[in-house]
């Protein structure tokens, strides 16, 4: 019988996770795939401690015409968005202001019992067309 042959191979497909990787792995939380920690250098065996090498630095490659675009980078701060009338969803009436700490529709307890209800009697007022 040879079952330690089995449980290693099935260990091999266990998911990679940064204990197990080299020095230079990076999981991340995958938001940015391309963008990963990658080494700019190398170690010198001499006093220099670190070499920063430019053919293994990032560069980023900008459109041209970018500057006379009419694009902007960001939104104001002074936009107003409404959330009931594009979601069609009500806002909780346990939430305090529309501008609270969780700008969203919940309430400040987020999805709860009394939202749920809230939800239940909103769409059962509304008919289906």
């Amino acid at each position: 019988m040879r079952a330690t042959l089995q449980l290693l191979s099935k260990a091999s497909r266990a998911p990679l996770t940064s204990k197990q990787g080299n020095k230079n792995y990076y999981k991340g939380t995958g938001s940015h795939p391309g963008l990963g920690s990658k080494r700019t250098g190398r170690f010198a065996t001499g006093k220099a401690p670190y070499i920063m090498m430019p053919e293994r630095m990032r560069q980023f490659v900008v459109p041209e015409g970018l500057n006379e675009t009419d694009l902007k980078p960001y939104v104001a701060a002074n936009v107003r968005f409404d959330f009931k009338n594009d979601s069609g969803w009500p806002m909780a009436n346990t939430k305090p202001t529309f501008a609270s700490k969780r700008q969203g529709l919940f309430g400040p307890n987020g999805f709860d019992g009394h939202y749920y209800l809230q939800l239940g009697e909103h769409f059962k007022g509304i008919k289906s067309e």
